[in-house]
């Protein structure tokens, strides 16, 4: 399916909308003295992970316990500015 012009135009301004918020997000989470490790642009919301942080964020946080390779992780995840921020303990 050819995609048009309009729909093109669409997609482009969510992408820049995304990058607007994982900008704004990163740019609080430096100003907290947090380490961004990696920032993932293909979902409908930017995921952004970082270093555990040493305080708190301001959100509530989740936490998903899992089994990896018969390794217990624990992943925790939060938002900021629309994105998903998460951190592995």
């Amino acid at each position: 399916m050819i995609k048009s012009r309009q729909q093109h135009n669409k997609q482009n301004n969510l992408i820049i909308k995304q990058m607007n918020k994982a900008q704004r997000a990163i740019s609080d989470l430096i100003s907290k003295g947090i380490t961004v490790l990696n920032v993932e642009m293909a979902r409908q919301k930017p995921r952004i992970e970082i270093q555990a942080p040493r305080s708190e964020l301001p959100s509530e946080t989740l936490v998903i316990r899992g089994t990896k390779n018969g390794i217990r992780e624990d992943i925790n995840f939060s938002t900021l500015n629309g994105c998903i921020i998460f951190w592995k303990i």
